[in-house]
């Protein structure tokens, strides 16, 4: 599970751990890997993250989670940044990201798993099953990109929201 070392496809240890300390090295290597995947319109604020973050201290109903991924020279590769809705019993993914060079090994799948585990074991509690995951997720052209996209949500049990769906302002802009 999370703060675990499991072996990676070309043979490096990757270490699964999740934040809670925004002012930690990992937190800082993990939020300018976010900066760099997500253009600024389409990512939240690093402060609304913050605002959000469940924390052992914080129980905070449908609260963001985060789990990085990284190497064991402390390399951020990738994260995830998540949520759990009680009342539906479902994660929702807010953000899913791997660093361009370590695309297509299976960490995008490796870190959905993790939040899965996360969900199973330290939210339900053993009191009730997660029921779903899903995601927005931009309706995809008909290209081969989008194509394999939607497969990898599809392949790790993602469930797209059936809606139209554009990018929200996440940042308010005056005037």
């Amino acid at each position: 599970m999370v703060d675990s070392i499991q072996r990676g496809a070309a043979s490096e240890d990757l270490l699964f751990k999740r934040l809670v300390d925004p002012t930690t090295d990992d937190w800082r290597a993990l939020m300018a890997l976010y900066a760099r995947t997500f253009e600024a319109a389409q990512r939240e604020t690093e402060d609304g993250i913050v605002r959000n973050l469940r924390t052992p201290e914080n129980h905070r109903e449908g609260g963001h989670v985060v789990i990085a991924v990284g190497t064991d020279d402390r390399r951020c590769l990738g994260g995830i940044i998540f949520s759990w809705l009680s009342l539906i019993s479902c994660g929702y993914v807010s953000y899913v990201f791997v660093e361009e060079t370590s695309r297509r090994h299976g960490l995008g799948s490796q870190l959905l798993t993790q939040m899965r585990t996360y969900l199973t074991e330290k939210t339900c509690q053993g009191s009730h099953s997660v029921r779903g995951v899903f995601a927005e997720i931009e309706r995809p052209q008909p290209d081969a990109t989008n194509q394999q996209r939607m497969h990898f949500w599809r392949r790790n049990g993602v469930r797209p929201l059936a809606v139209e769906w554009c990018y929200p302002a996440l940042r308010y802009k005056p005037g």
